[in-house]
């Protein structure tokens, strides 16, 4: 019978509300107008059908998540569950940081030896002939960086996973910065612009130098490095 419906491949509810990663290619809509409006329509359509996460709020944020999650050889879907718009600024989670350490160096090892509500520690090594070495960030370091006293509370009902993410980025930017190539978590560039010195009129921002060279101070390293 011509009327049979084959059933054999059923497609996914993500496959049938989002397009194939081929059709949705974020760097093209950078290239020139019309690949521009092209991403738009796309983007806001997907937005109107609320199958994104709910941080995005505007195609332009979501292309621009898009684009910079391309970078990194990810997907679009992929990009926006782990690069957030953070008043304006794309920060990724740590989670995303540490997969893709591991993606890319199969060889590296992170050891958890602390977490809990008083602070969270790992150790790292980039291979198995590399040296070893710890990163920590306790809850003094976030009430020095006046973190829990932050809008939202999410510091005093999620202290422990907080502090996991904080110390895992540190050891990702400090341990592998050729793979997260500077990335922030949600946060911790605020903190550092929060914290730069304001310069007079006419003069030099240095903080605001170094932070745009990758550079900038991280929370709490203003007296001695960690071991």
């Amino acid at each position: 019978m011509n009327d049979v419906i084959d059933t054999t491949e059923v497609a996914t509810t993500e496959a049938l509300l989002v397009p194939a990663a081929s059709e949705i290619a974020p760097e093209r809509g950078l290239a020139n107008p019309q690949n521009y409006g092209e991403q738009m329509d796309r983007w806001s359509g997907l937005i109107a059908s609320r199958a994104l996460p709910q941080h995005v709020k505007t195609p332009q944020q979501a292309l621009a998540i898009a684009a910079m999650g391309a970078e990194f050889g990810w997907g679009p879907m992929k990009s926006l569950r782990s690069i957030y718009l953070v008043n304006g600024n794309p920060q990724m989670s740590a989670q995303a940081m540490l997969g893709l350490v591991y993606e890319r160096m199969p060889e590296a090892r992170v050891e958890i030896l602390q977490n809990d509500n008083e602070a969270a520690k790992v150790r790292s090594c980039r291979g198995p002939n590399e040296p070893w070495a710890e990163f920590s960030f306790s809850f003094e370091d976030a009430k020095r960086a006046k973190l829990p006293s932050k809008p939202g509370n999410t510091w005093q009902h999620f202290t422990a996973d907080m502090l996991w993410a904080r110390c895992v980025s540190r050891m990702c930017r400090r341990m592998f910065p050729d793979v997260v190539q500077g990335c922030y978590v949600a946060g911790e560039l605020e903190a550092v612009v929060e914290d730069a010195p304001k310069p007079k009129r006419g003069q030099v921002n240095e903080s605001a130098n170094r932070l745009l060279l990758g550079q900038a101070p991280e929370e709490g390293e203003d007296d001695e490095p960690e071991a």
